[in-house]
């Protein structure tokens, strides 16, 4: 019922792009960042790339489908103990932190996720793991954002044909993108996307 009056409260330009119809990717900048300048000018350079490879990339099926059923698996055993209030837009955010990869994948797969920072030869100087649920019942959705890591790593741990909505959805090089995955996807991108 809270995503759905916050749903409902979202200026039009950020529910626009949230649905399928699109939206103007220069509103939804205004709306979301508002008069933060600093933002606004990270994520404009995203949006007036004509390389969006420069701010996003995905790799098809790093993950092998046992390791996305195994974090599935240790996603829901503990989502709703570790229910606390998300830091964007201050609701339940149906997500638990993940300390250590390799206890839940196989050391390949932990080996192969922690390397991904190396596609943009960017510095970091830590690596933050949790895993989010997203359910018609939980949080169905997510809005617009900057992300607090210079990089995320977003992995598709569902086939997006076996479920309806839930997309993950960006700003960059000219235009609002859907980003329709596979199990096992790995969407990369820097924080202004």
């Amino acid at each position: 019922e809270l995503f759905a009056w916050r749903r409902a409260a979202m200026p039009l330009a950020e529910a626009a792009a949230l649905e399928e119809a699109g939206g103007d990717p220069e509103a939804v900048l205004a709306s979301v960042f508002g008069a933060d300048g600093r933002t606004q000018a990270a994520c404009r350079e995203a949006l007036e790339s004509s390389q969006a490879s420069a701010f996003i990339r995905t790799v098809p099926r790093l993950v092998p489908p046992e390791d996305c059923a195994a974090l599935r698996a240790w996603c829901d055993a503990r989502v709703l103990s570790d229910l606390a209030l998300d830091n964007v837009d201050r609701l339940p955010d149906f997500q638990v932190n993940l300390d250590r990869l390799d206890e839940v994948v196989s050391a390949a797969t932990a080996r192969a996720l922690l390397r991904l920072p190396d596609l943009f030869e960017v510095d970091y100087a830590r690596v933050g793991l949790f895993l989010r649920r997203y359910t018609p019942q939980t949080r169905c959705y997510f809005p617009f954002h900057v992300d607090g890591n210079v990089l995320t790593a977003n992995v598709a741990l569902s086939d997006h044909a076996a479920y309806d909505g839930g997309d993950l959805r960006c700003i960059v090089a000219g235009r609002i993108r859907t980003l329709l995955r596979d199990e096992g996807d790995v969407t990369l991108h820097r924080n202004s996307v």
